[in-house]
């Protein structure tokens, strides 16, 4: 399942992509990348297969700096099913101090569709539940050493076919585990997006998180661009910027490559 967390990115792009919507009416080849391959890559209601690889490099409190390569198959089961997974790598540095690198905790999904109309507006909505497993390290800062419980909600839109919205939901709920609080966190995300010509596209990810146990709110706002090269390859890049109050407490760049294998999905045929 594809996060909503800024999948795009380089803002200075945008302004020059812009140009290319210039004449986007006139006609395609048969071999351009539509509208519909662009979003199979951004929609998280998206459950076909698919391999996806992010590399995050982000500015934390105290100098420190993390970077997180991170890995995340997708199997479908069929039309309305998929499993999958989310496997994180990451470094951390601290001036002064040697840095330290360790796999972070794993992540196995299941979702599934509980809409579909792909002749409407609202397209498609899923429902998923996740498992987080405390495979990190606490010591490392890479691992909450507890298990995590998230469901999870996402719905896609079409205003139109240049713009479209996806909206998902997450709360995380851990178990065990003896240092700290626990979590208890809620997640919303909007993801709206403008499809140019030729596989370009540009998105704005506004976050909300909420964590109960340690009261503490925050807002991350995603701004970035990226391409479908063809309806099987695809790149993006993000800026991301996390902020508690008025004070930003990190900040980064999130770049990704995305391969999908999965077949498209096709509209049922119209019942009589």
């Amino acid at each position: 399942m594809r996060r909503t967390e800024g999948p795009a990115g380089c803002l200075v792009l945008a302004a020059s992509l812009s140009l290319l919507s210039v004449g986007g009416t006139s006609a395609q080849s048969p071999d351009a990348v539509s509208n519909e391959d662009v979003k199979r890559f951004l929609d998280p209601t998206q459950l076909i297969n698919s391999f996806d690889y992010s590399f995050q490099a982000s500015i934390l409190p105290l100098g420190m700096e993390a970077y997180t390569h991170r890995l995340s198959p997708t199997w479908a089961l069929g039309h309305r099913t998929a499993v999958w997974a989310e496997v994180p790598m990451t470094h951390f540095s601290s001036p002064g101090e040697a840095g330290s690198a360790s796999a972070g905790d794993v992540t196995l999904g299941w979702g599934w569709i509980l809409h579909e109309d792909l002749e409407r507006r609202l397209t498609t909505s899923i429902g998923a539940i996740e498992v987080v497993a405390p495979t990190g390290s606490v010591e490392d800062g890479t691992g909450s050493g507890r298990f995590m419980l998230q469901p999870v909600g996402a719905i896609a839109l079409n205003p139109t076919d240049y713009f479209p919205v996806y909206l998902s939901g997450q709360y995380t709920h851990s178990f065990g585990g003896s240092e700290g609080e626990p979590v208890r966190r809620v997640e919303l995300s909007v993801e709206t997006v403008h499809i140019f010509p030729k596989g370009f596209f540009v998105s704005a990810v506004p976050t909300f998180f909420w964590d109960f146990g340690r009261d503490v709110e925050v807002f991350s706002l995603g701004l970035g661009v990226g391409r479908a090269l063809s309806s099987h390859f695809a790149w993006s890049a993000a800026y991301v910027q996390h902020l508690v109050g008025d004070k930003t407490f990190s900040r980064g760049f999130n770049a990704g490559l995305s391969f999908i294998w999965g077949d498209e999905k096709v509209a049922p045929p119209p019942t009589r």
